[in-house]
């Protein structure tokens, strides 16, 4: 099938196969789950079409030994090679493989001749035609592209020097954008970690316990030994150090700090969903907080009124938003707080704000808890998989730990530049998407032609 411009190509411009600019068009396998030795100690990344995330893959969630890759349909891949879903709800998705990986029977492996294609501007060709490449897939149960399919896919490519430069701008804003969203996630680790360690396993309070003589729970006995063979491993300073207490009490959720409580979330945070229309004010732009926006690298998507056809929530100066949606894959959210007003987000999520606002970083470390987690999923509704829900009010209602107020303005501004400079990186990314966003179908179809292409990559070597 060719991929038509709505103009006759641009000059130099030459209508080609998939087959004809790739070296090998493939598919993956799996190895028998049957036989422990194909997985266990594998080194070989091994990516599923749910791990393609239109951007490069680094690592996979498993990986399989050279025996399964030597005795089933699994095959190596090289570097650049990029995959395309073929099966189901991710069909279309993409992935350029940073590394040699294997992949599984759902993925179509295009390994491009580097003399005919540069295999990041093949990226962008597939990203850029998704949505008709999507539409191209057949089923009753379930849609699918073929192989056979995908070779005959044909599109205007230019001379590759050309190629070269469009795939150099728009891999460069990609890159950048990735390198942010890197930062950004280490950035948020540390306050997670620091996080995890205060107010999950209370390391200061088993180590000022430590110090004073006082009993250990038992099922902190294992940290104390920690400590009390590296007393400084901890590295908080004396002055954050003596604001938390030295002993333990009984709770309904087990031994807690002393001094510390349980009470129901409210407490700390409070729901806001008020509701409007976007289309009702159809010119305005609105920066939308959707779970497809979160599930794409985070980035809230700017769009007119009218495109918006359902009522959203208003995201209130402050929020926290976490989705009552699927709370199995958790997702939470930390919106700018530039252009407030104009903000909106899906009735998946659930808008908390902190009753006082210096609490935001801890009430978003909390959302993204092991243990807040683990009692939202507690309370789904709903009886397939894919649209469970839970319900605001009963995690408004949620027993929580409450540690003393003076702890909790001590860690959000403990955290505040790390938690700020994560959302810096983020809202930079966004932007940077959108220009990306803008110049993919211009320079894809040469409506914008790059001039002098040899003269500029000789400028970017």
């Amino acid at each position: 099938m060719e991929f038509s411009h709505s103009a006759p190509l641009p000059n130099g411009w030459t209508m080609l196969s998939l087959e004809s600019v790739c070296k090998k068009i493939t598919s993956g396998g799996t190895p028998s789950r049957k036989y422990p030795e194909f997985y266990e100690g594998g080194t070989i990344p091994w990516v599923k079409t749910k791990e393609l995330n239109d951007s490069w893959i680094y690592d996979t969630e498993e990986h399989i030994t050279d025996k399964a890759l030597n005795t089933s349909s699994a095959k190596l891949l090289p570097r650049n090679t990029i995959l395309l879903a073929m099966y189901g709800a991710t069909v279309a998705q993409l992935g350029i493989l940073a590394n040699k990986m294997a992949c599984n029977q759902a993925s179509c492996a295009l390994i491009a001749d580097e003399e005919k294609a540069h295999f990041r501007f093949l990226f962008y060709l597939l990203l850029e035609h998704r949505k008709v490449i999507k539409s191209l897939s057949v089923g009753a149960a379930q849609q699918n592209l073929s192989a056979k399919q995908i070779k005959q896919f044909s599109f205007g490519f230019p001379l590759f020097a050309e190629q070269r430069a469009i795939a150099h701008i728009l891999g460069s804003l990609d890159d950048k954008i990735e390198l942010n969203r890197q930062m950004a996630q280490t950035l948020e680790s540390i306050a997670r970690a620091i996080f995890k360690s205060w107010f999950v396993d209370f390391d200061p309070v088993v180590v000022n316990a430590l110090r004073a003589g006082n009993s250990i729970p038992d099922k902190f006995t294992k940290r104390a030994a920690r400590y009390r063979d590296n007393p400084d491993e901890l590295s908080l300073s004396e002055e954050i150090q003596c604001q938390f207490p030295d002993r333990f009490q009984d709770s309904e959720l087990g031994p807690i700090p002393e001094r510390w409580e349980i009470g129901p979330l409210k407490q700390i945070a409070s729901l806001s969903t008020k509701t409007i229309q976007p289309k009702n004010d159809p010119l305005k732009l609105w920066v939308h907080y959707s779970i497809p926006a979160y599930d794409d690298g985070k980035m809230p998507k700017t769009e007119q009124g009218q495109t918006i056809m359902s009522g959203k929530y208003l995201v209130p100066k402050h929020a926290v938003l976490a989705s009552k949606l699927n709370p199995q894959f958790p997702r939470v959210w930390l919106p700018m707080q530039d252009g407030i007003e104009d903000s909106i987000c899906s009735t998946e999520f659930m808008p908390f704000i902190p009753r006082d606002s210096d609490e935001r970083n801890l009430l978003y470390m909390f959302f993204l808890s092991d243990v807040a987690q683990r009692e939202i999923t507690n309370r789904v509704t709903g009886s397939t998989g894919s649209r469970q829900r839970v319900r605001p009010k009963d995690i408004e209602q949620m027993n929580i730990l409450i540690p003393e107020k003076r702890l909790r303005i001590i860690y959000s501004d403990l955290t505040n530049g790390l938690i700020g400079l994560s959302l810096e990186k983020q809202d930079e990314s966004a932007t940077l998407a959108n220009i990306r966003d803008t110049l993919l179908p211009k320079l894809i179809s040469g409506e914008l032609r790059i001039k002098d292409f040899e003269r500029f990559l000789g400028k970017v070597a």
